[in-house]
């Protein structure tokens, strides 16, 4: 038995339950749960899962579980690590400080634990090479007529290894292929910065040239509009009468 693991993204916290038959991960708010008579509690991932639940069926003889891959030597199964998962029915007074601590705790185990998923798969797999090899030569032996034309197979001493020529041949012609498909994109894609460089020059030239050309006709005004401007109209000017300056000036005078 598996208790959930805390997942944390920023400041949002959230419980993962583990799936009681295939082992995945049960976000909030999705899933099944099926409570038993004796409060037994069996939660689920989706429908299949259940389904094969009812159908009282032993996880460890799926073959798409997490059981029984551990069983069968497909995952780590023995590692300190798994031990943090596990089930402690043990009431704990609430502490922020431990609560923080925990959660910081678990971000590193479950660093850790991926590494050593990854170590375990390398390992593993270190000894499969030679058996892919064997399988791919007897997939060719057996499809031969489906690789190369029989012209090339009867005229070469070894079948065999004409048509892994032919293979070899046309798996580099491809790889060059994609090769200068790359170059010619990366060619295409330094013109086209090239062009937009060039373009963005033109228009801040054209625009300081318009700006020079619209700065140039501001100042620029005809004789005509000053005069225009300011000698009104007859219908806008006003009817002016005698000044009042006028008799005294004349008084002043006399």
């Amino acid at each position: 038995k598996r208790a959930g693991r805390v997942w944390e993204h920023d400041h949002l916290t959230m419980r993962l339950d583990k799936c009681w038959f295939c082992s995945c991960s049960v976000y909030p708010g999705h899933g099944i749960m099926f409570v038993r008579n004796d409060s037994k509690v069996f939660k689920f991932c989706r429908s299949k899962c259940h389904k094969n639940f009812k159908l009282k069926r032993n996880p460890r003889h799926v073959r798409w579980t997490k059981a029984y891959r551990r069983s069968h030597g497909k995952e780590m199964a023995a590692d300190p690590t798994l031990e943090f998962a596990k089930v402690r029915n043990v009431p704990v007074r609430y502490n922020r400080e431990l609560v923080a601590t925990t959660i910081r705790v678990m971000k590193r185990v479950q660093e850790i634990k991926e590494k050593r998923e990854e170590r375990f798969y390398a390992n593993r797999m270190k000894g499969t090479k030679p058996q892919r090899r064997a399988e791919k030569l007897r997939r060719i032996d057996e499809n031969m007529n489906l690789i190369v034309t029989p012209m090339i197979t009867d005229k070469a001493e070894n079948p065999r290894k004409a048509a892994l020529d032919f293979i070899r041949a046309k798996a580099k012609e491809k790889r060059m292929k994609l090769l200068r498909n790359k170059q010619n994109l990366e060619i295409k894609d330094d013109s086209e910065s090239e062009d937009e460089q060039s373009s963005s020059m033109d228009v801040s030239f054209s625009t300081n040239q318009s700006k020079r050309k619209s700065d140039n006709a501001e100042s620029f005004v005809p004789f005509t509009l000053i005069d225009e401007v300011n000698d009104p109209p007859e219908e806008m000017k006003t009817p002016r009468g005698p000044s009042p300056f006028a008799s005294l000036c004349s008084v002043s005078k006399q």
